[in-house]
């Protein structure tokens, strides 16, 4: 019979009777609870708990917003009460070991004991490409930052992961500052007339360049919120591509006019027009030598960051592209596609080197972790997935967002990752691979 328990903190569940005795976490508060045993008399062929199916030791009625999927669609915390039956699990793998066992029901009755054969199973099959291994147990919410009212179109860490930066569309325009740890809003940056396109934190994180559709890329002090510098766009504006160099000493952005335009941040002088440079993403290699832009028809083009002479065009797909990311290192370029894939490129060959599916939306966000191990994308479902960026394989997927998640992003340690959604909130989840 099932078994219904309350939590401390109001959540209520209904977990199998096979759980009785053991302690389950609770998948709103993550505490410990324990499970009361019911009084038996007698061993039935019911009771399977030594022998049954893995899927009978999950929570009944699983909360359909449960934060992680991993393996097989569990929840971190039925996954967590899992780990802990070491002799289920044990008995399990023996029995995978030839892919199928025996279910023996044995009870007890006029001293008589009853061995009966119930059936031959199949085990489950072995999980699909791209599924989530036990990390996703390391995967926690930590804050939930809410302020906007406004879609959140962009999320970006300070380098030394002490704030966050949010900006957001109508009806409010704002760009706000946050404290990454406790979640208190520190800053809110006002006099945009359009909605934000791009933002980021200079390497020192003493200043921060935000992007806008009124024409316009302002520079501001990222601790008093003072506007310092404004370059005015004449042709179109700044589409999600805004960034500065390794030493802070430069600032590029690509527009929807298709050039990327460089300038200096000491003086607001520009320095570089780069015509055709791309509309949807920048970067400067970590020297600071070369720069590379991307089109949404998929080519790459890269620059020599001085004199502004490209120096290699490549030609990734042919289909439209939702979303780009460079590599911290820019050997690599991960594009997201209207036929819900991701594709990691090789930009020096413009090989294919990885084509990532499982995506339910339209790709609109990428990012790399900055040691470029890990790769994650965020969809118009509000799935959030993290991926192993050398192999391919889905490391976790978080149900993040109830609506489109527009940006994402790695804190500069890898161990943190923000989303910001149409559901006009920004969530940070602590990330230990």
């Amino acid at each position: 019979m099932p078994i219904k328990v309350a939590c401390a903190c109001g959540k209520k569940l209904t977990v199998k009777d096979e759980l009785a005795g053991k302690k389950v976490k609770c998948p709103a508060c993550q505490k410990l609870l324990s499970i009361p045993k019911p009084k038996v008399q007698a061993e039935s062929l019911d009771d399977k708990s030594d022998l049954g199916d893995s899927a009978e030791e999950d929570f009944e009625n699983e909360p359909s917003d449960a934060p992680v999927k991993s393996r097989g669609g569990k929840s971190s915390a039925s996954r967590g009460a899992m780990s802990r039956e070491s002799s289920v699990k044990g008995q399990r793998e023996k029995s995978k070991s030839s892919n199928r066992g025996l279910l023996i029901g044995v009870s007890a009755g006029g001293g008589v004991l009853v061995v009966v054969l119930l059936a031959w199973m199949l085990w489950p099959a072995a999980p699909a490409a791209n599924s989530a291994p036990q990390v996703a147990d390391a995967v926690r919410q930590t804050l939930t930052l809410k302020g906007h009212t406004g879609s959140v179109t962009h999320v970006a860490f300070s380098p030394d992961g002490k704030r966050l930066v949010s900006a957001s569309t109508l009806p409010d325009l704002t760009v706000k500052v946050w404290d990454a740890t406790s979640g208190q809003e520190m800053l809110t940056l006002k006099g945009q007339t359009g909605a934000t396109s791009g933002v980021a934190f200079s390497p020192d994180g003493k200043w921060l360049a935000v992007a806008n559709s009124d024409k316009t890329v302002r520079l501001w002090d990222a601790a008093s919120g003072q506007e310092i510098l404004t370059w005015k766009w004449h042709t179109g504006w700044v589409d999600r591509a805004v960034v500065f160099s390794p030493d802070g000493k430069r600032l590029a952005a690509v527009g929807t006019d298709s050039t990327v335009k460089v300038w200096e941040t000491a003086n607001g002088q520009e320095t570089l027009t780069l015509e055709g440079g791309g509309e949807r993403c920048v970067a400067f290699s970590p020297d600071g030598k070369q720069l590379m832009s991307a089109h949404y028809d998929g080519t790459v083009k890269v620059w020599d960051a001085t004199s502004g002479q490209e120096t290699l065009t490549l030609k990734l797909r042919a289909d439209r592209v939702t979303g780009m990311a460079f590599s911290p290192d820019g050997k690599r370029l991960a594009s997201g596609s209207l036929d819900k894939t991701v594709k990691v490129w090789d930009t020096t060959s413009g090989q294919e080197m990885l084509t990532l599916k499982g995506q339910t939306g339209l790709v609109g966000s990428l990012a790399f972790s900055p040691d470029g191990k890990w790769l994650v994308s965020a969809d118009a479902e509000g799935a959030v997935k993290v991926w192993d960026a050398a192999s391919g394989e889905m490391i976790l997927e978080l149900n993040a967002h109830a609506k489109m998640v527009f940006s994402v992003a790695f804190s500069s340690d890898g161990k943190r990752l923000a989303s910001g959604s149409a559901d006009h909130t920004v969530k940070v989840w602590e990330f230990s691979p």
